[in-house]
Order: structure tokens, then C-alpha cells, then sequence
């Protein structure tokens, strides 16, 4: 957008003499819309593309949610489980006296 109208005016006494003013508003109405449009296609891929990774997120993290849930509810935990959780426990308790009240 700055090229084309740094092009513009530095023929401005060109356009002028020629009586070409219409023509020139034209091209850089033409050169401005161009802009405008490709600016308009990012900002729509911008968006496709950050709300799908967020819902990709979302989703992931729903489906880890139910999968420990079910585990919770069939009561399955693997010897890792009590170990972190004993361990987050224990650094919570050693930290701060506000979780373990």
C-alpha cells in the first residue's frame, strides 16, 4: 500500500498534466482493494487455525477428564498413580500450609 502510493504521488504533476486523475484513483482503488482482500483471507485462516488448534485443546483435554474418570470409577490405579500422588502430597505439604488444611 505505501509503494502504490508513493507512486502515486511522486507522479502527481504527471497525472496532473495528462488530466489522468480518474484513472490513477482507479489503479490505487484496484491496489487498495487487492490489500484489503488478502488482509481479509489471513485474518479468516488466522482464525480457522487458532480456533481449531483451542478446540483441538479442549477436546483433548475432555477426553483425558473422562478417561481418568472412568478409571477413578472402576477404581484401576497402577502403582505410578499413588506414587505421584503421594509425592504432590508430600510437596504441598512441605511448600505451604494452605493445602493441606
Amino acid at each position: 500500500m505505501t509503494k502504490g502510493a508513493t507512486e502515486a504521488l511522486s507522479a502527481l504533476r504527471t497525472v496532473q498534466a495528462f488530466n489522468a486523475e480518474d484513472q490513477e484513483r482507479e489503479k490505487f482503488h484496484g491496489r487498495i482493494t487487492g490489500i484489503l482482500e488478502l488482509a481479509r483471507k489471513e485474518a479468516v485462516a488466522t482464525g480457522i487455525f487458532w480456533g481449531s488448534s483451542g478446540w483441538s485443546g479442549n477436546l483433548t483435554l475432555l477426553g483425558l477428564l473422562a478417561y481418568g474418570m472412568t478409571n477413578v470409577h472402576a477404581l484401576i490405579i497402577i502403582p505410578n498413580h499413588s506414587f505421584i500422588f503421594r509425592w504432590i502430597s508430600s510437596c504441598c505439604r512441605r511448600t505451604d500450609n494452605r493445602f493441606t488444611e
